[in-house]
């Protein structure tokens, strides 16, 4: 099974704490896309379509960031 099956439905996938202290680029990309997304839902119906599309493109850019990160290490240590 892939990665989803392998995370705790109620707190996400169990990092250790080497991970957490490795990775600070992606911890920081986490972070931000999740303060983005709760700002949209305190906001919800608030905001105008230019602030909506600003923000949608930052989320879009992050989830790529993320993956990046994800998938091939800390910016810092990629070859």
């Amino acid at each position: 099974m892939g990665l989803v099956a392998d995370s705790d439905e109620d707190s996400g996938p169990q990092l250790s704490g080497d991970e957490r202290r490795h990775n600070h680029e992606l911890r920081e990309r986490l972070n931000e896309i999740v303060a983005l997304a709760r700002k949209l839902s305190q906001s919800h119906g608030q905001l105008s379509t230019e602030v909506q599309d600003e923000t949608r493109q930052r989320i879009e850019w992050l989830a790529e960031e993320i993956w990046d990160s994800a998938v091939y290490g800390p910016l810092e240590e990629r070859d």
